[in-house]
């Protein structure tokens, strides 16, 4: 649990079009892909994940609140059309 390193890489979350990825700890805004981007995490957030922490923290005998300790970030679209301007508009 006291992995110094950067746990993610570059294009993160290049080409979401929906949902959510959930990193324990901070992303640095250099590692996200086009189109994704940091969004405020949130109660409801935790009580998503409350359950596979908790079988996590079980399976690999981690204490919860060790878990929870570093926060979290999420990761999302820009939109729910994040590629909309991409489309071409001639038909075929």
């Amino acid at each position: 649990m006291d992995y110094e390193g950067d746990i993610v890489q570059f294009y993160l979350g290049a080409g979401m079009h929906g949902g959510a990825i959930y990193v324990r700890g901070d992303v640095s805004d250099e590692y996200l892909g086009v189109y994704a981007s940091k969004k405020e995490f949130t109660e409801a957030d935790m009580r998503l994940l409350e359950p596979y922490l908790k079988r996590y923290s079980v399976l690999f005998n981690t204490p919860l609140g060790l878990l929870k300790a570093r926060g979290f970030t999420k990761i999302a679209p820009v939109s729910s059309r994040p590629f909309g301007k991409v489309y071409s508009h001639t038909p075929i």
